[in-house]
Parts: structure tokens; C-alpha cells; sequence
């Protein structure tokens, strides 16, 4: 249900955001994980826009008003259209390894979300031929049900749900005015200046090793 939920969102997002509001040469959307803590680390959904035409602050506009309506999106898609999208998905999921990294990859993945201490015999190798036979089970307007309960329960700003907002944008002259404005409003101990990119990597590397 994840992969259609992503699958969906990646698709109306770049619709809505890139081809009719053209915010930027570049957007991606879609559910992602954290760095594994357990059984596959944290869920996240996220949403990207690089732009040389849009402020930071009209594009986190345009997002929040998208994800407004991605619900009403979601709550009035047709049955056929989720069934289509599922049927590409069982398509991928069983698709046989046709390269060494296709199967490395499936390995990782079952490795990394296997709990400390797990044997192999406990980690699921399989997860994509299990996922399959699960969704093949499931029928669209379980599919939809299952969306619209994610959404409210993980995305619905309005709603109280929280997220988590990045901004990064240039420090040249033109930009003066919008970097006071962003300065004013998020506090000056929350936005960082770069001035060397260079050196910001050395200073994460070490922060994180």
C-alpha cells in the first residue's frame, strides 16, 4: 500500500507543483526511511523543490497548499486508476534479479531492517513475493481506505501533524531581503550560514563519525 501511496503522491505532486505552478526545474516526492534503529528506522514522507524562480517561502506555501488537496485528490480517485497503479507495482515486485546489484540491493534491505541480534533465519529475504501476495489480496477500495487513514493519521497539516520544513537558498545580493525575512521569522540560531560548501561537508562528516 506504501509503494501506491508513493506512487500516487510522486505523480500529483510533480503534476501540480512542477508542470502547472512551475515552481522549479526540479521536483520529487515520496516515502523514504531514516537511517535503521530497529526494524527498518523511521518512515518519512518528503517533498523536494529546486528552484532559480520561486522564494523558499512561496514554494513551502505551494507544498502546504498542495498537501491539502492531495487528500481531496485521494478521497475522489476512481477504483481503475488504483487498480492500474497496483497491477504496475505487482509487475515490479516480481520482477526476477537481472543484475548482481538488483540482488544486492533486496539483501540490504532485508538486512537493514532486521532487529540487533537477529540470525538469518529471521530476516525476510523474500519481502517483495510476500508484498506481492498480500496486495493481490487487497481490493482498490481497501487500497483507498488504507490511503486516506495514512494521510490523516501522518500528513494532515491542518489537522495538528507535524513536519519538518529545510530551506536553502543563496546568499547573494538578490536574495538579502528574503534571507532578513527568513531570519526574522525562524530566529537566527535556526537558519545556518554556508559560506563554503567545502568545509560544511568536513563539519558534518565529523559530526556524524
Amino acid at each position: 500500500m506504501l509503494d501506491i501511496f508513493s506512487t500516487i503522491a510522486s505523480q500529483e505532486a510533480y503534476n501540480e507543483l512542477r508542470t502547472e505552478a512551475q515552481l522549479g526545474y526540479s521536483v520529487s516526492c515520496g516515502i523514504g526511511r531514516t537511517i535503521a534503529t530497529g526494524k527498518g528506522g523511521v518512515l518519512t514522507f518528503s517533498v523536494s523543490v529546486q528552484s532559480s524562480a520561486k522564494k523558499p517561502d512561496e514554494i513551502a506555501h505551494a507544498i502546504k497548499n498542495w498537501l491539502k488537496e492531495f487528500r481531496v485528490v485521494l478521497a475522489a480517485m476512481e477504483e481503475t486508476k488504483i487498480e492500474r497503479i497496483k497491477a504496475g507495482i505487482l509487475s515490479q515486485l516480481l520482477e526476477p534479479d537481472y543484475r548482481l546489484s538488483q540482488e544486492t540491493r533486496r539483501f540490504w534491505n532485508a538486512i537493514s531492517g532486521a532487529e540487533p541480534g537477529e540470525t538469518n533465519d529471521a530476516l525476510i529475504w523474500d519481502r517483495d513475493r510476500r508484498v506481492a501476495a498480500k496486495l493481490k489480496q487487497t481490493k482498490p477500495s481497501e487500497i483507498k481506505r488504507l490511503m486516506l487513514d495514512l494521510y490523516d493519521t501522518n500528513l494532515d497539516i491542518e489537522g495538528g501533524v507535524r513536519g519538518c520544513w529545510s530551506y536553502c537558498w543563496s546568499s547573494s545580493d538578490e536574495h538579502k531581503e528574503q534571507n532578513k525575512k527568513l531570519k526574522e521569522d525562524f530566529g537566527k540560531d535556526v537558519l545556518a550560514s554556508i559560506e563554503e560548501i567545502s568545509q560544511y561537508k568536513k563539519s558534518t562528516l565529523k559530526e556524524m563519525f
